[in-house]
């Protein structure tokens, strides 16, 4: 993961965004560094594309300052970015290829090398053998592996990804996790928007977490692992789990073959196991398992991440 030193590449401060009486960003301090992929998390509502709608310099903030690549988010820079919008920008009549070819020459692109990056991203996005169907003949997974290579294609320093994996397939999943980690190799930093834990857990560097339109949370995920403790502990035992109950424990579940003891706070993993020890049982398995971030986030929020409609003002949210 990056340093906190690493350079900023994209930066909000103290920003604000109304529509009308909605604030639906309120007071935001956000950075996204060089070679990270940061997540941006939240419920529907919660500001996470008008955030990035205006770093990309599409929104205005009603107050505070946003900078993209060291400057105003002017269309130069915004040259310098790829966008996955969450509603799809693509033109249905046209064939696939076509549509890369034609983006690609809008970033300044030859031809030539416009025509060769938008076949070698169909065949990586397991499109190639439809290369030249139009693209209303493709289902809306493959539309939106499209809209990815349009975001891709032209090698951009910095990609933003709203909801990149609403509606996916989990093999189109598995590809987008895929090509967001080549990006980062590459050295694109990346910014995704998502309100699914699961996925953010799966790519992100760190994560910033918003609850109607303010930051609740801006940390790396090992930082947050480690400020939540050891999660649970996972052992195969016999059936017998008198033994487990009492004001230590919080829950137990089966988790497969195996049984999920999870402890209240303070007390430490040793003790399931001296506890076990005691009762006369070895476990045949005995693991700590980290908590999941869908737990760490909710059980910081207590309760605070529910969906919330998008405002009424036709703008994004």
């Amino acid at each position: 993961m990056p340093q906190a030193s690493a350079p900023v590449v994209g930066q909000l401060r103290s920003v604000t965004r109304r529509f009308g009486p909605l604030v639906a960003v309120d007071r935001l301090d956000l950075e996204l560094r060089a070679g990270e992929v940061l997540g941006v998390l939240g419920p529907n509502g919660s500001g996470k594309s008008t955030t990035l709608r205006m770093l990309l310099g599409l929104l205005v903030p009603t107050e505070g300052t946003v900078e993209l690549l060291g400057g105003v988010p002017d269309l130069s820079r915004r040259r310098r970015v790829g966008f996955l919008p969450e509603q799809r920008g693509l033109y249905e009549e046209m064939r696939a290829v076509d549509q890369l070819v034609w983006f690609g020459r809008m970033y300044g692109l030859s031809s030539a090398e416009a025509l060769a990056r938008a076949e070698r991203w169909l065949d990586r996005l397991d499109l190639g053998d439809r290369k030249r169907s139009l693209l209303s003949e493709y289902s809306k997974g493959m539309q939106q592996r499209v809209q990815l290579g349009v975001a891709v294609l032209h090698q951009p320093e910095v990609l933003i990804l709203d909801e990149p994996f609403s509606g996916l397939d989990p093999v189109s999943q598995d590809v987008f996790a895929s090509v967001i980690a080549e990006e980062r190799a590459r050295g694109a930093s990346v910014l995704v928007c998502t309100h699914e834990l699961g996925h953010a857990e799966r790519i992100c560097d760190r994560v910033v977490v918003m609850i109607k339109g303010r930051k609740v949370i801006d940390e790396g995920l090992a930082a947050l692992r480690r400020q939540a403790g050891a999660g649970a502990v996972r052992m195969r035992i016999p059936d017998d789990l008198v033994w487990l109950h009492g004001p230590e424990v919080v829950s137990v579940k089966p988790v497969g073959s195996l049984v999920e003891v999870r402890l209240a706070d303070g007390v430490p993993v040793r003790w399931v196991l001296d506890r076990a020890l005691a009762a006369g049982i070895v476990p045949e398995r005995f693991e700590v398992a980290e908590p999941t971030l869908h737990e760490i986030v909710v059980g910081s929020i207590h309760g605070a991440w529910v969906e919330g409609p998008e405002p009424r003002t036709g703008a994004p949210s």
